[in-house]
């Protein structure tokens, strides 16, 4: 598949006398005119384009590769794994990226076990599922917006940091990119959605081209308003569409885009006032959002958790997004929670439309965030040793997270 880490095993050629030109004949004029399409293909020697024989091959995942990244430290393999390990997770997070504010670093780990459940084809392929509102079920990504009213950039910059220096000690690959204005509508930054280049053929280089379960942090703090190239509008539509549906758009030919899944951890950084009018709508809207002030970051404090810490932490996501069980790592929801969570709706909305006089705020895309949340706290605790099944308790506590975040936001 597109954008896949494999392992492969296999013989590498440079050899300049293993080149094949048997069907690199001479131009057939007549030949071309029946047969105008009908090009061989040119096969470069491999002292210009080195082949690669392929024995066999392995499809890697990132989350395989997490558990068996090795301390810097000496640390033995009998290190204990404790029940406290997801609350050492939110903890740390709590503590060495926001001030002690445990919603956003509670917020932040169900981000970080954001993954798609996964439906089987056939016996090698798993799609993920797209839910009713189009979204992709399971994933889920966050928006944390900085109210500070003064250096409110500043502060945004230093949280991108922030967390990518804590986060790539953690996962193999994270990303930081600067959606800005000035990046958008200048090529070289190479800021743009995959796209087929018209002189080579070959996709052109782009950030969102990347394996499942890369970590991606975008920081919107220095985006301004002006006007943006047809390519700048194309880009923050990949980026719109990657945040809201975890799907990326490449264009191969010239007409519509096709849409590969986008099973991404995604991280939105901007700024705003909490007053703001236009908070509801942002430019690319996430599932989840937490609003943070200056008390809540930890500015440029080089500080960062102990090796011991980081490890423990790496191991207990590894555990989490297990892909190696039975369920292919999705995670079932019991027939009590759907029918508990059906309950809760409808008198959700019934107490909604009391207070907003008979206006309903709540809708479909509520329902599908608190069942996402209610998968995500279920597959925090399957680190800790719970079976990959959602129950009334996860759901209750995705309902206290939202309300928590939604708090932040008002």
């Amino acid at each position: 598949r597109l954008n896949d880490v494999v392992e492969v095993i296999g013989v590498l050629s440079v050899d300049p006398m293993e080149a094949d030109f048997r069907n690199q004949q001479q131009d057939d004029r007549a030949d071309k005119l029946f047969h105008p399409f009908d090009d061989t293909p040119v096969v470069p020697p491999p002292s210009l384009l080195p082949r690669l024989h392929v024995l066999t091959y392995n499809i890697m995942h990132l989350d395989q590769t997490i558990a068996a990244m090795q301390p810097k430290t000496n640390i033995p393999d009998s290190f204990p794994t404790t029940s406290d390990d997801r609350a050492l997770a939110i903890d740390t997070l709590s503590n060495f990226l926001f001030q002690g504010n445990h919603t956003a670093a509670e917020a932040l780990l169900m981000a970080l076990l954001s993954m798609a459940e996964r439906e089987m084809i056939d016996k090698d392929t798993w799609n993920a599922i797209k839910t009713t509102s189009d979204t992709t079920l399971g994933c889920a990504s966050l928006r944390f917006r900085v109210t500070s009213k003064e250096n409110a950039t500043q502060k945004c910059n230093e949280l991108c940091q922030r967390l990518y220096s804590i986060l790539s000690k953690v996962l193999p690959i994270v990303g930081n990119i600067e959606v800005s204005r000035e990046n958008l509508n200048h090529a070289k930054t190479k800021l743009v959605a995959p796209r087929r280049q018209g002189s080579t053929g070959r996709l052109s280089p782009s950030p969102l081209q990347c394996p499942q379960g890369t970590v991606l942090v975008l920081n919107q703090a220095n985006m301004t308003s002006g006007p943006l190239s047809r390519t700048a509008q194309e880009t923050l539509s990949a980026l719109n569409l990657m945040t809201k549906q975890h799907r990326v758009p490449y264009t191969f030919l010239v007409g519509e885009p096709y849409l590969f899944e986008g099973d991404y951890r995604v991280f939105v950084v901007s700024c705003g006032q909490s007053s703001d009018k236009t908070k509801d709508q942002p430019l690319l809207p996430c599932a989840l959002n937490v609003d943070l002030d200056t008390s809540d970051t930890i500015g440029s404090n080089p500080l960062l958790p102990s090796e011991e810490v980081l490890h423990r932490i790496r191991r207990y996501l590894a555990r989490c997004r297990d892909l190696t069980n039975k369920s292919h790592g999705n995670i079932s929801c019991s027939r009590e929670l759907l029918q508990q969570a059906q309950r809760d709706f409808v008198q959700l909305r019934v107490e909604d439309r009391q207070r907003n006089g008979n206006k309903n705020s709540i809708g479909e895309e509520d329902f599908h965030r608190w069942l996402t949340l209610s998968r995500l706290q279920a597959r925090s605790q399957v680190g800790i040793g719970s079976q990959p099944e959602a129950t009334v308790r996860d759901w209750k506590e995705a309902l206290r997270l939202d309300r928590a975040m939604s708090s932040s936001t008002q």
